[in-house]
C-alpha cells in the first residue's frame, strides 16, 4: 500500500508541476475532481480500462470521446499516460493525491468533525472560524452525526484528533477511577 501512496503521489505531483507550469492548476483541478467522481460512481470504466483483454487504441478512443470535449488536453494526455505505462490502477489514488498537492498549495485544508447531533450553521461557522484562526487556513468541515459519542465532538484535523467527546472523557474517567487504591 505504502508503494502504491508513493506512485500515486509521484504522478500526481508530476501532473500538479505540468499544470503549475502552464498556469492552469484550477482547471486541472476540477478535471480530476470530476474524473474522480466518475470512477467512484462507474465501477465498470476503471475495469475496463485497467484490463489487459482491450486494446490500448480502444481505450485511448474511450478516453477521448468521454472526456476530449470536455477536458484539459493536459488531463488527456495524463490519462493517456497512465493507460500507457499501465498504471491506471492507480488512478483513483492519483486523483485523490493531485487534490491534496493542490489544497496545500491553496492553503485547504480538510477537517472533519463527528457530533452525537448535527451542528447547526452557527456552531458550524463558529467551529470553521476558529480553525481558520488556528491553521492560517483555509477549512473544508465534513460534519458526521454518530450518537455513540454521547454528546461533544471528535475533530479530525490535519494529522491531529481531538477527542471531546463525551464517550471519551467518561471512558477517561473510568480508567483513572480504576487506578485509585482504596484502603
Amino acid at each position: 500500500m505504502m508503494v502504491h501512496r508513493g506512485l500515486a503521489r509521484r504522478y500526481a505531483r508530476a501532473l500538479f508541476n505540468a499544470a503549475l507550469e502552464k498556469d492552469i492548476i484550477d482547471p486541472i483541478n476540477e478535471d480530476v475532481e470530476n474524473f474522480k467522481e466518475l470512477l467512484e460512481t462507474d465501477p465498470y470504466l476503471k475495469g475496463y480500462l485497467i484490463s489487459p483483454k482491450i486494446l490500448t487504441e480502444e481505450k485511448t478512443a474511450l478516453i477521448d470521446k468521454a472526456f476530449g470535449e470536455r477536458a484539459n488536453p493536459l488531463f488527456i494526455d495524463f490519462l493517456l499516460l497512465l493507460i500507457d505505462k499501465k498504471r491506471f490502477d492507480h488512478a483513483l489514488e492519483i486523483s485523490e493525491a493531485y487534490i491534496s498537492i493542490y489544497e496545500e498549495h491553496c492553503g485547504i485544508v480538510e477537517a472533519k468533525v463527528i457530533s452525537a447531533v448535527s451542528l447547526d450553521e452557527s456552531q458550524e461557522a463558529k467551529l470553521i472560524e476558529k480553525l481558520q484562526l488556528e491553521t492560517n487556513k483555509e477549512v473544508r468541515l465534513t460534519k458526521v452525526t454518530d450518537s455513540k459519542i454521547l454528546g461533544g465532538l471528535i475533530l479530525f484535523l490535519e494529522d491531529k484528533i481531538v477527542d471531546g467527546s463525551v464517550k471519551f472523557q467518561l471512558e477517561s474517567l473510568r480508567r483513572k477511577l480504576k487506578e485509585v487504591k482504596v484502603y
